[in-house]
């Protein structure tokens, strides 16, 4: 430990177990220390928020930060960084020929050199050609997979970005999420273009066409062609059928100037920092807590009914404006905006769930049936009410006309045989999809099930009465090893002992794969699908920047889609160090204290081998 690092308040919270674990001394919490003070001041910041601001008060020369200065200097890891800050902000590869940036980087450390602009291109190209490699490789053995693709249109600069993912099983019945790209789309998208780009990004990991099970999109988009010319099932993003639900309830003519009034005063407070400031103190005095009504993402799912949350939460604090009474409801408004958000909390929750990958589709028709019970509980006859009603139970058809839905559903053994999932249709139906399927595709299993059959004795027939005639067909009417038998096993093992709703459906098929192989190649190859598209926001925050920066950056058309490739990974690596930085849609961006201290972390591990790379984004995500 050095003196500098003694110097941290930190060390008035935690002591040092060994060289690579600390112990905080008021909750016990034991971290991993990588002579980093950044993880105990992040702990002792959300834990003992109160403890140090009286350690603080008694001695102020104690350090809330570790010093920035470190003896052993890893300057390959710090190129790399810097590297990754450039892409992820869109500045300029100019920025590194800069003078005063070169003196400031001097004046930090004289022995430090920075890369050149051709050297950083070719560190970004190489490390997103290893990516490539590595997932090529991995991908090969892949028998089935789902593509996601989710996008943010930029109106301003005429241009759109897609983040394509792939959703596979692997041998061992876990569900993987493997990042293909980001690409971006100038001027108006079309059916062509997007078809170029999902074509390119297919043949640029050498994945095989023909293992495509469908796509996870959103019901507009313009992938449709691509789909039907290739005969590739969709599913709908179930976060955006849910949203599509809530905004037209939000926009009946009973609440079109309420909700003129709660995007108002959004746009007031995102526009006045003394206003917004004026507001936080209020409600701050006056104990309310939550989310302040600020802007989202224009698109975001959900959107109308969050704002409209957080405008009754905080409506108190309303009159601490100066412009106030632009933004009070009447008793009336307020009502019908509160019977708005009790109506549509309920979708907003299923929107929160939704948008987890480590959900599975088989629970999209699951959440409709959740929610129009919930309906059918309220017995109001209210316009919000109606819409509501008339709304989710489009959806619900929608879905139901779905065979990824339902195979997925038939295949979840949490769900499957539960009632008032199908409506009008029954499981009868399902299993005849299923059977269907099974027949078309999986022919080989049941072949090789019975490679060499033996010939069945000769049975002679008592009688050749109907009733002797009957019981032979009713015997005979099951195949050992069919998939017929297969389903009603499955029936009888789902129903004598329903799994736990906690569990991964995926390892109840891993456990059978010998009681029912058919049913498990099949549920391998469905289950993978995930319900919504919806992917983190800050891969449209931070890569637009890229795309607007491209010209002045001058970007080829593979340069921009390597530095998008890395820019994406680095997120991805962020995310999964920080889990709380993709968060900051709670927070309303305004805050004086200093940026989180938890930055310990590296775009790319970093290696002995400059050439043997591998980006740590690569590892996957286990379901």
């Amino acid at each position: 430990m050095s003196k500098n690092e003694l110097t941290s308040v930190a060390w008035s919270f935690f002591l040092k177990v060994d060289d690579e674990k600390v112990r905080c001394q008021l909750c016990n919490k034991e971290l991993k220390y990588f002579h980093s003070t950044s993880g105990m001041i992040s702990h002792i910041r959300s834990t003992h928020e109160n403890e140090l601001r009286e350690l603080q008060n008694e001695n102020k020369q104690l350090r809330v930060r570790a010093p920035r200065g470190n003896p052993a200097i890893n300057y390959e890891e710090a190129t790399e960084n810097l590297i990754m800050a450039i892409c992820t902000s869109g500045a300029s590869f100019q920025l590194l020929k800069n003078s005063w940036f070169r003196k400031f980087c001097r004046m930090l450390d004289p022995n430090f050199t920075l890369p050149t602009p051709d050297a950083a291109r070719k560190t970004i190209s190489k490390h997103a050609t290893s990516y490539i490699t590595k997932m090529m490789e991995q991908l090969s053995a892949v028998d089935k997979f789902f593509i996601s693709f989710d996008s943010w249109e930029d109106k301003y600069e005429n241009f759109s970005i897609y983040v394509v993912f792939l959703y596979y099983t692997d041998d061992q019945y876990n569900k993987k999420k493997v990042l293909l790209g980001i690409r971006s789309i100038a001027g108006k998208v079309t059916s062509e273009n997007i078809e170029e780009l999902a074509t390119g990004l297919l043949i640029e990991y050498n994945l095989d066409f023909s293992k495509i099970m469908g796509t996870i999109t959103d019901e507009r988009s313009n992938l449709q062609g691509f789909l039907n010319t290739n005969g590739y099932h969709q599913v709908h993003c179930a976060a955006e059928s849910l949203s599509h639900i809530v905004t037209a309830a939000s926009e009946i003519p009973l609440l079109v100037e309420v909700m003129n009034k709660v995007n108002g005063l959004v746009s007031h407070l995102s526009r006045s920092k003394s206003e917004r400031t004026r507001f936080r103190e209020s409600s701050a005095s006056l104990k309310i807590e939550g989310r302040l009504p600020l802007l989202f993402r224009t698109d975001r799912p959900g959107r109308c009914i969050s704002l409209a949350r957080a405008f009754l939460a905080h409506y108190e604090s309303i009159k601490s404006l100066a412009r106030g009474e632009e933004f009070t409801l009447s008793e009336q408004e307020k009502q019908n905006l509160e019977i708005f958000v009790q109506c549509a909390t309920p979708y907003l929750e299923a929107i929160n769930q939704v948008e987890s990958d480590k959900t599975f589709c088989s629970e999209v028709l699951i959440h409709f049936a959740s929610l129009s019970d919930f309906l059918n509980n309220q017995r109001q006859n209210n316009p919000v009410f109606k819409v509501l009603t008339e709304q989710t139970v489009h959806q619900f058809q929608s879905f139901l006309e779905n065979d990824i839905a339902l195979l997925t559903t038939f295949l979840d053994p949490r769900l499957s045989y539960t009632d008032g999932v199908l409506l009008q249709k029954s499981w009868k139906d399902v299993e005849k999809l299923v059977e269907s399927y099974c027949a078309d595709n999986y022919r080989c299993i049941n072949a090789s099930n019975d490679q060499n059959p033996e010939p069945s004795a000769k049975r002679k027939r008592p009688s050749d009465t109907h009733f002797s005639k009957f019981i032979e067909s009713l015997t005979q009417s099951t195949v050992p090893g069919s998939i017929e038998t297969e389903i009603v096993n499955y029936k009888a093992s789902v129903l004598t002992y329903r799994v736990a709703l906690d569990s991964c459906p995926l390892q109840y098929w891993r456990m059978n794969q010998s009681r029912f192989p058919t049913l498990c190649r099949l549920a391998k190859d469905v289950l993978s699908a995930p319900q919504s598209s919806i992917q983190a926001e800050r891969y449209f925050s931070e890569c637009a920047e890229v795309v607007s920066s491209s010209t002045r950056n001058r970007h080829s058309a593979n340069s921009l889609n390597e530095t998008l490739l890395n820019s994406a990974l680095g997120i991805i690596k962020r995310m999964d160090t920080d889990p709380q930085w993709n968060e900051d849609e709670e927070s309303d961006g305004e805050s004086d204290e200093e940026p989180d201290a938890a930055d310990n972390f590296n775009a790319w591990e970093p290696s002995t081998d400059p050439t043997s790379y591998e980006l740590s984004a690569v590892k996957e995500e286990n379901f």
